[in-house]
């Protein structure tokens, strides 16, 4: 139930891959949920190298938010060599994520596989962010979810703007 959080000027990466592997996780439980989290100014990388065995988990998140998190900024951080980026909610039937607000600016992604992010509900705005080589697909909103998408930049963007892999 923490509030008023700055993660700011972080170099993460090359974490052990697996479903416990997001560089950052800002995650609610029974206790409550983050509230005003701002990550600014890191870099957070891996690798695309596809790991035999690792399954759908190798290189997970690198900045998700779930369960409830809410009022979270990502501003001027430098993704790259990730496959998985950014989840806005658990899981398709996560309906704590409905109230989840989220602003995505002056990020810049690249050589990275997907989830910039994969919205399920909630609401963001997505602005003046630098999108370069994206292999599979960029923005990915669904389950009701609302995104207000302006003045970004995509460049080599396989599937800049999607609703995908979900039947709502």
């Amino acid at each position: 139930d923490s509030k008023n959080i700055i993660v700011q000027n972080m170099t993460i990466g090359l974490l052990q891959g697996g479903e416990s592997a997001d560089a950052i996780s800002i995650e609610g439980d029974s206790s409550g949920a983050p509230n005003k989290v701002w990550i600014d100014h890191n870099t957070i990388f891996s690798s695309l190298t596809h790991c035999p065995g690792a399954g759908d988990a190798s290189w997970d998140g690198a900045m998700d938010n779930k369960k409830g998190a809410t009022n979270i900024t990502y501003s001027y951080n430098y993704i790259h060599d990730h496959q998985k980026v950014a989840l806005n909610g658990y899981s398709d039937k996560d309906t704590a994520n409905d109230a989840m607000r989220a602003t995505y600016h002056h990020n810049r992604f690249e050589n990275v596989q997907a989830r910039l992010p994969l919205q399920r509900r909630g609401k963001t705005h997505i602005y003046n962010n630098y999108f370069n080589n994206v292999i599979t697909s960029g923005i990915n909103v669904r389950m009701g979810g609302v995104s207000l998408i302006e003045s970004n930049y995509f460049e080599n963007t396989k599937n800049p703007v999607t609703s995908r892999d979900s039947s709502a």
